[in-house]
């Protein structure tokens, strides 16, 4: 990383950055939807996962700054298989998977993408992702989880799923959509106090 010593006050900036957009995320979305009971387990998940994400990427980036991060560790091809053996089935899907969070805190969840792609943009922050793959593993967490398209080497952004719809049997004059399952949707927009 002899490249990246003279940038000190980038590394600083980024971990700043990075821990109040994270910081912002937890907050928002635990204010927004912590009274609503069915999410209440899934944002705890949410709140140590992010919270877990923001702490080791400050602590690595300071590390980084100070120079004390250790080589780079090459697995031979058998501690790669073993690993490999040892992988645990995605039984956290729903840390993973945001749609509550799209459905409950679009806009906590949008204000998080917009400041972390910004910040992943910067060419600055393009040649450290480069060099330091640790950190670009980090960062293909991140962007799993707040569902970004950007970047970062190594990491391919999740295809969307096109979900077949049911058939539109007419819109009314309001603008409610109804279907042929004998579902009505209310006009975009449109909400409903509980």
């Amino acid at each position: 990383m002899d490249n990246l010593t003279p940038l000190p006050q980038l590394l600083d900036r980024l971990a700043s950055a990075l821990t109040r957009v994270l910081f912002g995320f937890r907050q928002g979305v635990a204010n927004k939807v912590a009274h609503l009971q069915p999410y209440s387990v899934v944002l705890m998940a949410l709140w140590g996962r992010v919270g877990r994400a923001q702490a080791r990427i400050a602590r690595f980036l300071t590390r980084l700054q100070a120079g004390t991060l250790p080589p780079v560790r090459v697995r031979t091809e058998a501690e790669k298989l073993r690993r490999k053996g040892r992988e645990v089935p995605d039984a956290r899907a729903l840390a993973h998977d945001l749609g509550w969070v799209r459905e409950q805190a679009l806009m906590e969840l949008n204000l998080a993408r917009g400041a972390t792609e910004a910040l992943l943009a910067e060419p600055q922050v393009q040649r450290l992702l480069a060099a330091e793959p640790r950190f670009a593993k980090m960062m293909r967490g991140l962007c799993r989880l707040l569902d970004l398209d950007v970047s970062v080497p190594g990491y391919k952004p999740p295809k969307r799923k096109s979900v077949p719809g049911a058939a539109l049997v007419q819109v009314s004059s309001l603008g409610f959509r109804e279907y042929v399952d004998g579902r009505v949707e209310p006009p975009p927009g449109l909400v409903f106090a509980r």
